[in-house]
């Protein structure tokens, strides 16, 4: 059977149980260990997290609505509407940060963001490590077992 965890079918933005919490256009999610369930919001350039047991949503990182490009901690760090999410193997999130053309790593404990590759605002092709490397707009994406980051760009 398929049932609604968190939000209703009304874009918006909102943290709160149930549905209460307003997300618009949720894109990437994963599970962690703990059963906590992250989601990238990508209308809402931000990433949430639904905390198990009474599915409480709450901003991990990003303003909601408020785009950009900012490495930070919670609600100072800015995307620029975040898709593809993945876990590596230390439990921390991999956003693929769609219009910044840049992967993110996003610390759960912490919810500091840092830029793992790409540079923001430049758009392109190129295989290189960190700020060499160039997107045009990354969507998809997997961590393998040895913490390798596969990208789907487009």
């Amino acid at each position: 059977a398929v049932s609604t965890l968190a939000g209703t079918v009304e874009a918006g933005f909102a943290d709160g149980v149930g549905p209460a919490a307003r997300f618009d256009h949720p894109r990437g999610i994963v599970v962690n260990a703990e059963g906590v369930i992250f989601v990238t919001d990508k209308n809402n350039h931000c990433v949430r997290q639904i905390g198990p047991g009474e599915g409480r949503v709450t901003t991990l990182v990003g303003a909601g609505k408020e785009k950009g490009f900012a490495d930070g901690q919670h609600a100072d760090a800015r995307f620029n509407k975040p898709c593809g999410l993945a876990l590596d193997v230390d439990g921390n999130l991999i956003v693929a940060d769609i219009n910044n053309s840049c992967i993110r790593k996003v610390t759960t404990v912490e919810g500091r963001v840092t830029t793992v590759a790409g540079c923001a605002g430049q758009h392109g092709f190129a295989d290189g490590e960190g700020v060499a490397a160039r997107f045009q707009g990354p969507h998809g994406l997997v961590v393998d077992g040895n913490n390798n980051i596969l990208v789907a760009d487009t």
